[in-house]
């Protein structure tokens, strides 16, 4: 009946808001045929010591939760539905003092649920231990009534389909007029949250509402929401640089630039429509734009412009050059190539504002059916452009970058056990350059 555990691992991983190792504590429990559910034993891990515990199995175990239900008021609540479920449910009714008194077989987690007419609902969680026969448990449920209302613009029309949020938890939606009813809303003044459904064009909003509170005892309300001024359609037609023909477009981007908090950034997206090389955006606001594309030839690029207030629709052009190629290799000086080398690549500029710059300064090319370069892997996040290429260089020590960008400088580093390597090139449209990166011991 004994159970050896002489490698747990502790102090693994970091409190994010202590910022203390965390990982010295343990839950242990045992499960066996013919015995109900059996109370968690929390065990604190001593790195120097053998910490010896003694599991007793509890052939019945049933605990007694004690409750009480109030109002926002303190008022006790008669008649409320009390309901505690974890293996079994049980269920109780509080009476004239807002008491009642739920008896049940115990597991290692209970929840109850409390829940009356004209009230909120509120649950609990209760962690019950090895020794734990009583618990209390005390509810406060606020106070609510029926809340009416519409969401419209600053124009005066209707919002189609918003959320309604209070205190980040979704109460209701409103119909495509903006209409909307909540049934159980707290009484007194609440900040309801609307937001825009997830398919809407939210560049056309500036975020703010009125009012920000509402209280349900002073009937209807009516929030507002604030449109950003303008209303201008843009064309973009995404062409060569050279032939001026339209280009397949692969991943496109267009931003309005935001203030917020003294920073700025093309935080809100709005939606493209796509159609031979064209790339359309409908209702466009004032304000500043930036589009960041990338076509499926490699080619990439960003267009900043600015819409004016009373701007009529834009057609406008982004031309692309056509992307080089970096044919390397390393050279090893005074140093035994490892058995495996991980190489990078990263603009020698990033630019923070561009999408695509950042994102995508070339793709790696293996050929898994040459056996030159069979040993050759590009890992990484798919999303993320790129990714690393891992090569064993006693096989191979060649390399090859395809779609590298010609917009800025490349710079190419090597990662090794005991060696370390860098080199950068600047690629011109349509042309294939040729690196050698001399890998060095790393110091």
């Amino acid at each position: 009946g004994t159970l050896l555990l002489d490698k747990l691992p502790i102090g693994e991983g970091r409190d994010p808001w202590s910022g203390r190792d965390q990982g010295h504590s343990y839950r242990l429990w045992v499960e066996m045929d013919g015995f109900p559910t059996q109370p968690l034993h929390t065990v604190d891990v001593d790195p120097d010591a053998l910490q010896r515990v003694l599991l007793q199995l509890m052939a019945e175990r049933e605990v007694t939760v004690h409750v009480e239900v109030n109002d926002d008021l303190g008022k006790a609540i008669e008649g409320a539905v009390l309901e505690a479920y974890g293996d079994s449910r049980s269920q109780a009714t509080s009476d004239a003092a807002g008491l009642a008194t739920i008896r049940m077989a115990a597991t290692q987690r209970l929840r109850v649920l409390a829940e009356a007419p004209g009230h909120r609902w509120a649950e609990q969680e209760l962690d019950v231990g090895a020794s734990t026969t009583e618990a209390l448990v005390q509810f406060v449920l606020t106070r609510t009534q029926r809340l009416v209302g519409q969401v419209i613009d600053s124009a005066g029309e209707p919002v189609a389909s918003p959320s309604l949020f209070l205190d980040n938890r979704h109460v209701g939606s409103a119909d495509a007029d903006g209409h909307f009813v909540i049934e159980d809303f707290p009484m007194g003044p609440q900040p309801l949250v609307v937001a825009l459904p997830s398919g809407a064009d939210h560049s056309a909003w500036i975020g703010e509402q009125s009012p920000g509170a509402v209280d349900a005892a002073h009937g209807p309300v009516t929030i507002v929401l604030t449109r950003r001024p303008g209303n201008t359609d843009v064309a973009i037609r995404i062409v060569d640089a050279i032939s001026g023909n339209p280009l397949e477009i692969a991943q496109a981007r267009l931003g309005l630039w935001i203030e917020v908090g003294g920073r700025g950034g093309y935080w809100i997206t709005k939606h493209l429509d796509s159609k031979l090389g064209v790339l359309r955006g409908k209702a466009a606001v004032a304000g500043r734009w930036r589009l960041d594309v990338r076509t499926f030839s490699g080619q990439r690029g960003s267009l900043p412009f600015t819409i004016a207030v009373g701007q009529p629709a834009l057609d406008l052009q982004l031309a692309l050059p056509m992307p080089g190629t970096v044919l390397g290799r390393l050279q090893f000086v005074g140093v035994t190539p490892p058995a495996k080398v991980t190489l990078r690549v990263a603009h020698a500029n990033i630019d923070a504002t561009s999408f695509v710059q950042y994102r995508y300064p070339g793709t790696w090319h293996v050929d898994a059916t040459s056996p030159s370069v069979a040993e050759q892997q590009n890992v990484g996040q798919p999303s993320a452009g790129t990714g690393d290429l891992k090569l064993q260089p006693a096989l191979d020590s060649s390399f090859r970058l395809d779609a590298a960008d010609v917009t800025d400088a490349l710079v190419f580093t090597v990662f090794g056990e005991g060696v370390t390597g860098t080199a950068t090139v600047r690629v011109m449209p349509s042309q294939t350059r040729e690196l050698v990166i001399e890998v060095h011991a790393k110091h």
